[in-house]
Formats: structure tokens, sequence, C-alpha cells
């Protein structure tokens, strides 16, 4: 949704007007100028982080690449069935839509479950796609059937600081959110196999955080295409104003370019999470990857 209004361009990419939405994820997009992004849902505020970087396309519009602005979001906190969606920037609305949400039940963050599936005949016909359930998603990702690579770690002691996403040599793919909190930064920044990027800081999180901060401003988060990384192992560190807090490696899974156009496809997820009940996946052309649908 790009928005002609503004002197300054501005668009809001994700959730895309009308999608479906599932687990964990993140509304975003970017804005050449802005000093506030507030995110309304079903009326709702939230302040988005501004200012991280772009790909190069966005630059040449901005004339500078640090336009991009993400909210991280749980939309099962929203709960199953059709929800507003509002984007202001200083103020000012640039885009309102509807996306419908589907769940599995009114845990925000139910813990314990694991699946894998095939998806025949996609991308294309005779190809059959992987994927597996990701817990700290709440959602399901692409993968190459291989296992996880494991080790490394999500904090140190002494820090208030904690890597949440990518979990732990954990699979990865599509658009995502490289995600956590913590209490007290000037700069959070991630290397992704040593290249660095800096995650914007002070989006709000929730109570537990608040109550171990003293503030619910903690969260950071940086919005990045795995795609752009091609397939396989790949390391991931997170550093708190210089200082390492988490390196972990992940296991990437593409479709051979950093973003795929003019798929679709619709699969069913049988006896998931539970023996008798059945939910749909469908490729979101935005997230490259699917949600959840009813």
């Amino acid at each position: 949704m790009f928005s002609t209004d503004f002197v300054s361009p501005v668009t809001l990419e994700n959730p895309r007007a009308g999608s479906f939405q599932s687990g964990v994820g993140v509304i975003s997009g970017w804005a050449c100028h802005a000093h506030e992004i507030v995110i309304e849902l079903d009326g709702m505020p939230f302040k988005a982080s501004y200012g991280t970087e772009r790909e190069p396309a966005v630059e040449r519009i901005c004339g500078h690449s640090n336009a991009g602005f993400s909210l991280l979001w749980n939309w099962n906190n929203l709960g199953a069935g059709p929800h507003t969606v509002r984007a202001l920037l200083d103020g000012v609305e640039f885009a309102n839509t509807t996306v419908r949400v589907t769940t599995f039940g009114e845990d925000p963050f139910p813990r314990g479950w694991s699946g894998t599936f095939a998806l025949p005949g996609f991308p294309v016909s005779g190809e059959t796609t992987v994927v597996q359930w990701e817990e700290s998603l709440q959602n399901f990702v692409i993968t190459d059937g291989q296992p996880n690579t494991g080790g490394g770690y999500n904090r140190v002691s002494g820090i208030d600081a904690i890597l949440e996403n990518p979990s732990l040599g954990s699979a990865q793919s599509g658009l995502g959110v490289i995600s956590g909190w913590a209490c007290e930064a000037e700069e959070i920044v991630i290397e992704l196999n040593g290249r660095p990027l800096r995650a914007a800081y002070g989006t709000e999180r929730e109570a537990a955080v608040e109550r171990r901060c003293g503030h619910s401003d903690a969260g950071f988060s940086l919005l990045w295409n795995w795609n752009n990384l091609g397939p396989g192992t790949h390391t991931v560190r997170a550093l708190i104003d210089g200082q390492e807090f988490a390196n972990t490696t992940v296991r990437v899974t593409t479709f051979g370019v950093p973003f795929r156009q003019g798929l679709s496809g619709t699969f069913p997820i049988p006896d998931f999470p539970r023996a008798g009940e059945n939910k749909r996946l469908r490729w979101e052309q935005s997230l490259q990857n699917f949600v959840i649908i009813p």
C-alpha cells in the first residue's frame, strides 16, 4: 500500500491488504522521513521501530537506506477473525486495511507442538516442499529436511538481553524477523555471516518483559529476508553496545531467488496440532512463506 498523499513517500508492505495472518510476524514497510510510525490494531496504538536498513530500491527513492519501520506482533493476541490495521506517519494515516487472523485457540503462545508436512506440487508440478512447525514463530517454516544445527546461546549472564528469534539452530525461510529484548541499550546490532545490521530498538513488549526491565519499550527487531543469504547454514550474532550476547547458526531453505513471484497454493495440514483437528496453509507472496488459514 503506497501512499501518494505525502510529500515524502511511505508504504505499508506487510500485512498485505485483505491477507490472512497467523503466528508471530512483522508489520513493516518504509518511509523516507518520519518522526514516528504508529500501527493501530483494532484501535490499539503501538509505536513501530523506525530507521532500519532497507534494500537499494528504497535507498534510490529516499536517498538513504535507513528508512524501514517494523513492529513485531503475535497475531494470536488478536484472536481469530477479521481485524483492522491502520498505519500513521506523524499522526496522519497512510494505510488502512483488514486482515483475517487464524489461531489454534485462546492460548496466544502454545508450546510443545511439533510437526512436519510435505506439500506436493509446490513450487511447481513434480516438486515437493517440506514445512515444519517452529514454536518461536508460532508458524511453519520451509525446511530442506536436514536436522536443526543446534548449538550456540541466546543470552549471557550479567546482560539483561535475549535473542528470541531465530531460536537456536532453527530452520528459517522467507521474510521473517530477528527479534528479542534488552532492558537498556544504545544500539542493538545483528551480524549475519559477519555483516552488521542495526536493529530497531524501543518497541513495546509484554508484561513479563516490563516487570523485568521496569519499562515496556524494550523490544528490538530487524526485518530480514532469509532468502538473501541463500540456502544452507548461516551464523547469527547479536550485540548490545558492541558486546555479544547471542550467537547461533540457522539453516535456511530457499526457492533459489530472493523474492519468488507468481506462486500460489493451498494445502491441508491434517491432525495438527492434535488428531482430528485440521487447518490449511496458503502461500503468501509478501511474506515469501506460508500462513495458516481455517
